[in-house]
C-alpha cells in the first residue's frame, strides 16, 4: 500500500474482506500467549461446570427417597463450596485473559506508534493530525474491549453450549434435538443482519473520526478562530457533525434492535419445546438411558435451557462488538500497512562521522506524479562549513532544496550527496544525528524547557546548556521565562510567544553539535533585539559547520558565506553579497525593495 490513507467512507479499503478475516487477523495478537488463553479456556470449563453442577445437586436432592434424614448442613455446605469455585474460576478467567489482551494491546500500540514515526513528511502535510489521533485512540480502545471482553464471552458460548448439549443429552437425547432447532435459526437470523449493520457501523466510524478530526483542528486554531470572531461559526460546524453522529447512531441501533428480541423469542420458543417434549415423556413414562424420567429431570432441562439463554444473549454481544472492532481494526491496519515513502536501504552504509559537504546533481522534484515541478535541474556544491543562504519569491523552492538535504523527501531524478555518497546509501536515524534542523513553526515537546534543548543528547547537564545558550545568545531570554530552564512547555509550546519557541528551537539544534544545520525561516519572528545577539552567536557557532538558512531579513541573509537567487525551482544567481549587488540582478531588485 502506497503511503496515503483515505477520509472517507466509499474510499475505505478492506484489508482482508470480510469481518471474520480481520477478527482472525486482531486474535493473531495473542498468539504469543497461547498459554494464558489455554490456561483461560480451563478455567472458563471450570466456570461452567461449576454452574451447572449447582443446578445437578438441587437435581440430585430432588430425587432423593430420604429428604426427610439427609444431612442438609452437608448438602448446603457443599453448594457454597461449588458456588464459591464457579466465582473463583471466573475471577481467574477474568485476569488471565485481561493480562493477555493487555500484552497484546501493548504490542499493537507499539506497532502503531512505530509506523506512525516511520512515515515521512509528505504523508503528514496530506492527512490530518485528529483522523490518526482518532484511529490511535477510539479505535484502538473499541479492540481493546473486543479482545478483552469478547475473547471471554467466546469462551463460554462455547463452554456454555457445549456442556449444556451434553446435560440435556444425559437426561435424554430427544431433548437435545429439540433444543438444537433455536441454534441454526439463530445463525440465519445474523446471518441476515451481518452486512446491513457492518455497513451502519462503519460509516458511523468514520464519521466519530472525522468529529475528532474536526475538534482537534480546532482547538489546536482557536487562536485564529478568535481573532477572526468565527466562534458561532465552528460551534454551527461541529454540532452538524454531532448531529450527523447521532442520525447514524440511531441507525446503528435499529439494525441491531431487532436482534435481541429475536434471540430471546428463539430461546423462549427452545424451553417451551423441551417443556412440551418433557410433559409428554412424563405423561407416557418414557425413559431415558435406563432410567424413567422425573419431574426434577424436567426442572432440570429447563434451567438448562434458560441458562443457554446467557450465550445466546452473548452471541449478539459478540456479534456487535466484533462489527466494531473489525470496522477499528481494519483502519488501524490500514495505518500499518502503510509504507513510509523514504525507506533505509536494505544494507546501509555506515556514517559514524561526516565532514558536511553537500551536492545535488540534476535534482528534478515534485511533490505529487502529476504535479508541477518544483526543482528543475538543481546542480549545487556546499563545501563543508560554508554558510549558504536561499532567497527567492514564495514557491520558489528555497525550502524544498532544504528538506532534500535533510531527506525529508527523495528527489525523482538526480541526486543529493554528502560527502560525496547519496543520501539514499545511509539510514535516517545515521543521518539525521549528524544534522540540526529548526523549522519555521519552532514545534516544542511537552516538559521543560530544560528537556526540549537537550532533546537530542539528554546526557548534556544542566551546567553545559547553559553554557551553550550563553555562547548562543539565547540564555538571557530563557533566564528569563517564569522558572528559567525548569519552565514547563505545553503542548506545541503554546504557552511561550513564538520569538520564545524559536529561540529555543534554535538552542535545542545547536545542543546536538551537528556538523550540518538547517534554519527554515528560524528567526523571522525574532524582535530586533535579540536578533542583533543572535546573529552574533551564530557567527561564531556555524564555523566549521554546513549551514542552509533560508530568511527574508537581510541582516541574516547578507553575513552569508554566499547567496543563492531561486526562481521557478531553478537557481538564478549565485554569490556573495557584493558580487550579486554589483550584478545588478533579481537579488539586488529583492535588496532594494526591502530598504523602501
Amino acid at each position: 500500500m502506497s503511503q496515503g490513507l483515505d477520509e472517507k467512507d466509499e474510499e475505505i479499503r478492506s484489508l482482508g474482506g470480510e469481518v471474520f478475516t480481520i477478527i482472525a487477523r486482531l486474535y493473531g495478537l495473542i498468539e504469543g500467549f497461547k498459554w494464558f488463553i489455554f490456561l483461560g479456556n480451563l478455567l472458563c470449563i471450570g466456570f461452567v461446570l461449576a454452574e451447572l453442577h449447582i443446578i445437578d445437586m438441587c437435581r440430585g436432592i430432588a430425587n432423593r427417597k430420604d429428604l426427610e434424614t439427609a444431612d442438609w448442613g452437608s448438602l448446603l455446605g457443599l453448594l457454597i463450596v461449588v458456588l464459591l469455585a464457579n466465582r473463583a474460576f471466573g475471577w481467574s478467567q477474568f485476569m488471565v485473559t485481561v493480562y493477555a489482551t493487555n500484552r497484546a494491546m501493548i504490542k499493537l500500540r507499539n506497532q502503531f506508534f512505530a509506523k506512525l514515526m516511520s512515515l515521512s513528511k509528505n504523508f503528514y502535510d496530506t492527512h490530518k493530525i485528529g483522523w490518526l489521533v482518532a484511529r490511535g485512540t477510539g479505535d484502538m480502545n473499541t479492540i481493546y474491549d473486543f479482545l478483552t471482553f469478547g475473547l471471554m464471552v467466546v469462551f463460554m458460548i462455547f463452554s456454555y453450549t457445549g456442556i449444556i448439549a451434553w446435560k440435556l443429552w444425559d437426561v435424554d437425547p430427544s431433548l437435545l434435538a429439540v433444543a438444537a432447532v433455536v441454534i441454526p435459526i439463530g445463525c440465519c437470523v445474523i446471518a441476515w443482519l451481518q452486512k446491513r449493520i457492518r455497513a451502519r457501523v462503519e460509516e458511523l466510524s468514520s464519521q466519530n473520526s472525522r468529529m475528532v478530526a474536526y475538534l482537534a483542528e480546532s482547538i489546536r486554531g482557536v487562536r485564529v478562530t478568535q481573532a477572526f470572531a468565527r466562534e458561532e461559526k465552528n460551534l454551527s460546524a461541529y454540532m452538524e457533525f454531532n448531529q450527523e453522529n447521532v442520525r447514524l447512531s440511531l441507525k446503528v441501533l435499529k439494525a441491531t434492535a431487532i436482534l435481541m428480541p429475536t434471540m430471546d423469542a428463539l430461546g423462549i420458543l427452545g424451553i417451551v419445546t423441551v417443556i412440551t417434549r418433557g410433559a409428554w415423556m412424563l405423561a407416557h413414562g418414557a425413559t431415558s438411558h435406563g432410567h424413567l424420567i422425573t419431574p426434577a429431570d424436567l426442572v432440570a432441562c429447563v434451567l438448562y435451557m434458560n441458562m443457554l439463554l446467557i450465550p445466546i444473549r452473548m452471541l449478539i454481544d459478540i456479534y456487535n462488538m466484533s462489527i466494531n472492532a473489525a470496522t477499528s481494526a481494519r483502519r488501524v491496519f490500514q495505518v500499518l500497512e502503510l509504507q513510509p515513502e523514504i525507506k533505509d536501504p536494505a544494507q546501509p552504509e555506515e556514517l559514524p562521522s561526516m565532514k558536511g559537504d553537500l551536492s545535488f546533481r540534476q535534482v528534478q522534484f515534485r511533490y505529487k506524479e502529476d504535479g508541477p515541478w518544483i526543482l528543475k535541474g538543481i546542480d549545487l556544491d556546499i563545501p563543508a562549513g560554508q554558510v549558504v543562504a536561499i532567497v527567492g519569491k514564495t514557491g520558489a523552492g528555497k525550502t524544498t532544496i532544504a528538506h532534500l538535504a535533510a531527506r525529508f523527501h527523495d528527489p525523482q531524478e538526480g541526486q543529493v550527496m554528502v560527502d560525496g555518497r547519496d543520501l539514499r546509501v545511509f539510514r535516517q536515524d545515521d543521518l539525521h544525528a549528524h544534522m540540526g534542523i529548526v523549522l519555521q513553526e519552532g514545534f516544542l515537546f511537552s516538559g521543560t524547557v530544560l528537556d526540549n534543548i537537550r532533546f537530542r543528547r539528554p546526557e548534556l547537564s544542566r551546567d553545559e546548556v547553559q553554557k551553550l545558550c550563553q555562547g548562543l545568545g539565547t540564555h538571557d531570554a530563557i533566564d528569563a521565562l517564569p522558572d528559567s530552564y525548569d519552565t514547563a512547555v505545553m503542548e506545541g509550546g503554546s504557552n511561550l510567544s513564538v520569538g520564545q519557541r524559536q529561540l529555543i528551537s534554535l538552542s535545542r539544534a545547536l545542543a546536538a553539535d551537528p556538523k550540518v544545520l538547517i534554519l527554515d525561516e528560524a528567526t523571522s519572528a525574532i524582535d530586533v533585539a535579540t536578533e542583533v545577539i543572535l546573529e552574533q552567536a551564530l557567527q561564531r557557532l556555524v564555523y566549521g559547520r554546513t549551514t542552509i538558512i533560508i530568511a527574508h531579513r537581510l541582516s541574516t541573509i547578507r553575513r552569508a558565506d554566499r547567496i543563492l537567487v531561486m526562481d521557478q525551482g531553478r537557481i538564478i544567481e549565485d554569490g556573495t553579497d557584493a558580487q550579486l549587488l554589483a550584478l545588478n540582478g533579481e537579488y539586488a531588485k529583492l535588496v532594494q525593495g526591502a530598504e523602501h
